[in-house]
């Protein structure tokens, strides 16, 4: 028999275009809407409006433990124009998880990037890690009660198959290109490091 420590976590993870549905301001949306994909994301597992029923189904199967991820192009869907609700869907998001006794683990970044960012040059501009640190300022502003962050799932695979082999958005093939993003990327998560550090 398989014995875990009493403190142990029991969980699961997801990313927010794996499960939200309707994520149509992010450059993996355009992926798809632009032919590059047979299947689209659609309304996926539609969690953006059944959120209620899924974290009473986590606590149900008895987890204590939540990843997911905050998708940035929800709460700047243009350049210069917030969505308020859609930063309070994510409040109660956490809130629901916590009453539950559900541990959540929040991902800033899980593959996906607004359109418009990517369309400002994205990860190969050192001027645009301020779009992502703004982001970051106000989903740690307003987002309480996380006690585990996680700024950018698997950069190094996000790098080979966007930057490098080009399967995945924003689909380039160069070396030379992906360590460019690469190093920006690094930048990025020491910024978010940051603000991260100075609201714990």
């Amino acid at each position: 028999m398989i014995e875990f420590p009493r403190d142990f976590t029991f969980g699961t993870a997801t990313a927010s275009h794996q499960i939200e549905g309707d994520n149509m301001y992010n450059d993996w949306w355009h992926w798809e809407t632009t032919g590059r994909l047979r299947v689209k994301s659609g309304k996926a597992c539609n969690h953006w409006e059944l959120y209620h029923e899924d974290i009473e189904l986590m606590s149900r199967l008895g987890y204590n433990g939540y990843r997911f991820s905050i998708e940035w192009s929800r709460v700047f869907p243009q350049e210069n124009l917030f969505d308020e609700r859609a930063l309070n869907r994510y409040v109660e998001i956490v809130e629901l998880l916590r009453k539950h006794g559900i541990t959540p683990v929040v991902t800033l970044h899980h593959f996906t990037s607004p359109k418009w960012f990517i369309d400002k040059g994205g990860w190969l501009r050192e001027e645009n890690l301020s779009y992502f640190r703004r982001y970051v300022e106000v989903i740690v502003d307003s987002v309480k009660g996380v006690e585990y962050w996680v700024v950018f799932n698997e950069p190094n695979v996000y790098i080979l198959q966007g930057y490098i082999m080009g399967v995945w958005p924003p689909g380039y093939r160069s070396l030379k290109i992906a360590d460019k993003a690469a190093v920006n990327i690094v930048k990025a998560y020491k910024e978010a490091y940051e603000v991260l550090k100075g609201k714990g």
